[in-house]
């Protein structure tokens, strides 16, 4: 057997564990950065879709199949500044949620969206009457419900964590 000094004998001591950050309270801070940076792809995939759409309607890539006068294209070209627009809110207040501050640009994003579903519908039928009321209108119903339902729940979520 060994014998060591009594220094350099190894006594039980205690582990002091030290918790460098609080776990949080609620599960609000990482459901808020889940919409944050689902809000910022939403706003990156509605981008994408402007652009796709521009490129449609520029006037040196006229496909024959997309008739439309030029008050049209004017009409088309100006929803999909409008599109750019709002997805610019939309990554910019997610951007800005994720770095703490108030979620209130998203919920202008997420309202202007949903707002101009009804008048969107209203100006295809003015503008497009030869596709058929009821077609266009079942049509835009299913368009709204696929591209709305993520507004809605992020809209819903918001406001629950503003109440509470």
């Amino acid at each position: 057997m060994i014998h060591l000094p009594n220094h350099a004998r190894m006594h039980p001591s205690t582990i002091l564990t030290v918790d460098y950050h609080d776990p949080p309270a609620t599960p609000w801070p990482r459901l808020l950065r889940f919409i944050a940076i689902l809000s910022m792809l939403y706003g990156a995939a509605f981008v994408g879709e402007a652009v796709s759409s521009a490129m449609m309607i520029w006037p040196l890539r006229r496909t024959p199949s997309i008739s439309g006068t030029p008050g049209q294209y004017w009409l088309w070209s100006i929803g999909c500044a409008v599109q750019v627009a709002i997805a610019a809110m939309l990554i910019w207040g997610g951007a800005k949620l994720l770095r703490g501050a108030s979620h209130r640009l998203m919920l202008i994003g997420f309202w202007t969206l949903i707002s101009l579903w009804p008048i969107s519908t209203v100006l295809g039928l003015i503008l497009q009457p030869a596709m058929g009321y009821f077609n266009l209108l079942l049509l835009s119903l299913t368009y709204s419900a696929e591209r709305n339902l993520f507004p809605l729940a992020a809209i819903v979520l918001l406001r629950a964590y503003r109440s509470r």
